[in-house]
Parts: structure tokens; C-alpha cells; sequence
């Protein structure tokens, strides 16, 4: 089996949950990943198992970043720190769109945030997550832009 890193079916439907959300059509993923939705559907046997296997590969992405570089970043700020890099500026939507879809990847990550945060209390790491997605949400002159955004965040909670 081909290593989630390396299928380019997983790859385009991770980048097209990111930009349309879960909802977006296996048409369009296909098309990204120059397949059929035919194929597709056989691959993975529905859009949920599809869904299941861009959720692995976001998880372990998401392990590896912690465990790397930013293992160190507050982990109120993590998702900020992450979307400051434009690389990962995708990937961190995705991360959003899971926690507000409410599925066990957004669950798990947040509860992975708060254990990580040691002495830090639960709201505070909550209300960091929460100013985020706010300030994704509301502010900037273009909110495609990602990593300008979360600099601005960063920036206001020094």
C-alpha cells in the first residue's frame, strides 16, 4: 500500500477539505489527483473511508510537527505558530474544519493540546484556540492569507 505522504488521492483531498470543507465533491478531488471518482470510490469504498484515511495523514503529520520543531510552542498557540508557515497553511484549515465539524481528529487534537499544556489551565488553551479561529474568522484584509493572519494573532497576544 502506498504510503498516505505519497498518494496523491489523499494528498488532493486533504488540500480540497481544506479549501471547501468536507462536503467537497470527489469530482473535484479527483480531478486534483488526475483519477476518476470511479476510482476513488473503489480505492477507499466511500468519501467517509476517504475522509478516514486524509484524517490519518493529517494525525500523523500532526505528531510528527509536535514532536519536531514546535514541540515547544504553547499549546494555546500551536495551530497559530503552525499557520504562520505557508506550507502548513492547508493543513492547519483542515485542523479547523475538523474541530468544527466536531469529528475525533478535532477532538483528539484538542484534548492532545490541553494534556500537552501541563500547568496551563484548559481554558486558557481553549480561549487560544478559540481567539484563532476568531481571528481567522473575522479579521484581515485577505483571510486567504493565512500566515499574515496568524502573525497578527501572535503578534496581539504578546
Amino acid at each position: 500500500m502506498t504510503s498516505p505522504d505519497s498518494d496523491p488521492i489523499v494528498r488532493a483531498a486533504v488540500m480540497r477539505f481544506a479549501v471547501e470543507g468536507f462536503d467537497a465533491p470527489l469530482r473535484g478531488i479527483g480531478a486534483d489527483a488526475g483519477v476518476s471518482a470511479a476510482l476513488i470510490m473503489k480505492r477507499f469504498g466511500s468519501k467517509e473511508g476517504l475522509r478516514e484515511a486524509t484524517d490519518a495523514f493529517v494525525r500523523a503529520w500532526i505528531d510528527e510537527v509536535r514532536g519536531g520543531s514546535l514541540a515547544d510552542a504553547s499549546s494555546a498557540d500551536f495551530l497559530a505558530q503552525l499557520a504562520t508557515r505557508e506550507e502548513y497553511a492547508a493543513l492547519v484549515i483542515y485542523l479547523v474544519h475538523s474541530i468544527l465539524d466536531g469529528s475525533d481528529l478535532g477532538r483528539e487534537l484538542v484534548d492532545d493540546l490541553v494534556a500537552d499544556a501541563g500547568r496551563t489551565p484548559r481554558h486558557e488553551v481553549i480561549d487560544g484556540l478559540g481567539g484563532f479561529f476568531l481571528t481567522m474568522l473575522l479579521r484581515g484584509d485577505d483571510p486567504t492569507d493565512l500566515p499574515t493572519l496568524a502573525r497578527r494573532f501572535l503578534a496581539e497576544r504578546a
